[in-house]
């Protein structure tokens, strides 16, 4: 049985993220992944359909697998919220096609 695409080994500061934070007034999910750096999720929601459009990593943290934290949580958030989620982002469908079976219920 092949691991989920998120299983990694990430450094100490990687595994002391804060959980995601819902800026409803913004339309951005975010979430602090150290001092300096917040990676978000842009979304549209429309009733319990949750549209996630874009994701952003800051470039200095681009390849070490926080991407995948993010996608991750956001993904939690959808389910711990009884959400359903649409995938716009490029990035965060590919993160899913290899969690489908974990979260392929949720999708709207």
């Amino acid at each position: 049985m092949s691991k989920p695409y998120f299983t990694r080994s990430f450094s100490r500061s990687q595994s002391k993220i804060n959980e995601l934070q819902d800026q409803p007034e913004r339309k951005i999910l975010s979430l602090q992944l150290d001092e300096r750096n917040i990676a978000t999720v842009q979304y549209e929601r429309n009733g319990d359909t949750v549209d996630l459009i874009h994701s952003e990593i800051p470039s200095e943290l681009q390849g070490k697998g926080y991407g995948h934290i993010l996608a991750q949580k956001t993904f939690d958030y959808i389910v711990e919220n009884n959400l359903r989620m649409k995938i716009t982002c490029e990035f965060l469908q590919k993160v899913f096609e290899k969690n489908k079976s974990k979260y392929g219920k949720y999708v709207a």
